[in-house]
């Protein structure tokens, strides 16, 4: 979305208090007038669906909180005469992708010190920093992960100031000189940039050739959320793309180790201490995204669980230096990587309502139908409108089928695993796990209930599932008088029995043939979410280690005039973005010279 057709700030602050208002009035109007309390399956049903849709208002009015006023700090000139040192932690990522890191590291722009400070302790690795000029660490141990490989190096470095870098992420050459001079401000510990990946075809994205579209996962976040809590002073750290001061972090002992996001973690504790942080959109680093559904899964799975994980070491709701918009920045932050047990409440009630006959609502009323209509189209649209063009209803749907059943892991872990995390590093070249299917079987077997569902459902109205009372039409049928007899008796031995209870006859649903109408549409939506989810999963992996992008540069052939070689302006060409030529921002033009006598790529 560019500027002109991205909304006024004040159509977001009116959209964002008009929604939240009338979620509010939602969530009140089902709790006093919509409960269904026939039986007590009924208030379970009831409040079973209730709970799932409390905490996703609760996540909504979080993330308006976060996005109230978007703002972006306006660009600082360069402070000179810093000392910065670049930290890049490793462990078992590709020697060949980490040199891609490196030798951008070197080339940027601002005098600097870069520090590969390699995990798994290998001769490679060591090799490549020597042949580099890079200044090799490493530690005999891998106590507390990436935080304790980072505290190592913190210990025996000595720059006033220090970016920290993901393994694969190419940082561009001003990366130094665009963040400095935000540190004029002496309580600034840290500038977060974006985490932008090379690899489109990614697990997260999604990538549309025909219609020139591009979405990913992250740009809502980053282009949005993170500068939305500039306002607030509560941007997070993000694990990289980052420049600290060195003073801010020695304050709160380095990186904290307790959790194994230690990112968030470290960023809470200097808000704690009254540290001031900023978040700018501009990409700065180019990094590789979970290329698959085994990684994307990895990688999610140790966010959820160590972001909840805080809450049990530093609860921001009771935390002492905070402000109260940090608070609930924060906490909107962690508690969203516990929707999956929500979300999997929303999933499963059609499927109990077509099973049970037993409707988590008092009546579909008119009333109903209005209310819910508008709570669904107001809210969706402010979401739509605040989002400043990042948003996607669809997709964001999409990615919350996918990631349910992993946050519902996540939660449980946090909960009851805290103490035996272990932190996994997100595989860089190739899946993460061997098989595909334990990732996608929940999404399945949702698919496979929700068809059982709503065949039983409307089965239901035309047969009698009933087993006993279907014995008893039966005999009736027969027109003998002994039959007769007996299926009179049999009638009335199950009435008012428990071979009369829903267990037993079959969860049979009513005969109105409008009430399996809107559990039957839920149940649709969501198996077509579970459908596509499924269907990603299981696309043809890219085992291709680069990733190529077709790019149309401008060439000025510099060979003589009217040479039929040189009869051109401009060149398509294929621009392999790994390893070096993306860290050096150059391409391979040996075609090119076979085609004029010596073109210059501007």
């Amino acid at each position: 979305m560019n500027q002109q057709t991205m909304p006024s700030p004040f159509f977001r602050k009116f959209m964002i208090v008009l929604a939240s208002i009338i979620c509010v009035f939602y969530l009140a109007y089902r709790a006093i007038f919509t409960f269904n309390l026939s039986t007590n399956y009924a208030v379970f049903a009831s409040v079973f669906l209730y709970v799932g849709e409390f905490f996703g208002i609760i996540n909504l009015l979080l993330y308006f909180l976060q996005v109230w006023e978007v703002n972006e700090p306006p660009v600082e000139p360069v402070l000179e005469g810093r000392t910065v040192d670049v930290l890049v932690p490793t462990y078992n990522e590709d020697p060949q992708l980490l040199r891609a890191t490196l030798e951008a590291c070197i080339r940027m722009d601002y005098p600097h010190k870069t520090y590969v400070l390699d995990d798994g302790r290998r001769a490679e690795v060591q090799v490549l920093a020597q042949e580099l000029g890079v200044i090799y660490l490493s530690r005999p141990d891998n106590r507390h992960a990436k935080a304790g490989n980072l505290n190592n190096a913190l210990e025996q470095t000595t720059g006033e100031f220090v970016v920290v870098l993901d393994a694969d992420h190419v940082p561009e050459p001003h990366f130094i000189t665009r963040l400095i001079g935000y540190f004029r401000d002496e309580k600034l510990a840290y500038v977060q940039t974006p985490h932008a990946f090379y690899n489109f075809d990614s697990f997260q994205a999604r990538l549309d050739h025909k219609n020139r579209r591009y979405w990913e996962e992250g740009d809502l976040f980053y282009r949005v959320i993170q500068p939305g809590r500039n306002k607030w002073n509560a941007p997070i750290f993000a694990g990289s793309a980052a420049m600290f001061r060195r003073n801010a972090l020695k304050e709160i002992g380095y990186i904290a180790t307790e959790t194994i996001t230690e990112d968030m973690h470290t960023g809470l504790r200097l808000h704690g201490r009254g540290w001031k942080s900023l978040a700018i959109s501009d990409r700065l680093v180019a990094g590789q995204a979970p290329p698959d559904i085994t990684s994307f899964h990895s990688q999610r799975l140790r966010w959820g669980e160590g972001n909840l994980s805080i809450m049990a070491y530093d609860n921001p709701l009771f935390m002492a230096g905070l402000t109260g918009p940090q608070r609930f920045c924060y906490f909107g932050s962690m508690i969203h990587w516990a929707s999956g047990f929500f979300k999997l409440a929303i999933y499963l009630t059609p499927i109990l309502m077509l099973f049970t006959g037993v409707p988590p609502v008092r009546e579909f009323s008119w009333n109903l139908i209005v209310v819910t209509v508008t709570y669904l189209f107001f809210s969706l649209y402010a979401m739509k409108v605040v989002s400043n063009g990042f948003g996607s209803i669809v997709n964001s749907e999409l990615f919350s089928m996918v990631n349910f059943w992993t946050q519902t892991k996540a939660t449980f872990r946090a909960m009851f695993r805290r103490r035996r995390q272990t932190f996994v590093v997100t595989s860089k070249r190739g899946p993460q796990a061997r098989s595909v299917w334990p990732f996608v079987r929940p999404q399945t077997y949702l698919m496979l209930l929700s068809v059982l569902a709503i065949v039983w459902g409307w089965l239901r109205l035309s047969l009698d599932l009933n087993p006993f009372r279907a014995v008893v039409r039966l005999m009736q049928r027969l027109n003998f008088t002994e039959t007769k007899a007996f299926a009179d008796f049999v009638t009335r031995q199950i009435e008012g029995t428990l071979l009369n209870h829903p267990l037993i006859v079959g969860f049979g649903i009513s005969d109105d043939y409008l009430k399996p109408v809107v559990p039957t549409i839920w149940c649709l939506l969501f198996f077509w979410l579970a459908y596509k989810v499924t269907q990603r999963a299981f696309w043809p992996a890219n085992r291709r280690f680069s990733t190529r992008h077709q790019v149309h540069l401008p060439v000025e052939p510099l060979g003589r005039q009217g040479d039929p070689r040189c009869d051109y302006r401009r060149l398509s060409l294929r621009r392999s973005v790994q390893g070096r030529d993306h860290a050096a921002g150059r391409c391979d033009q040996s075609h090119l010279l076979s085609l004029c006598h010596a073109p210059h790529v501007r």
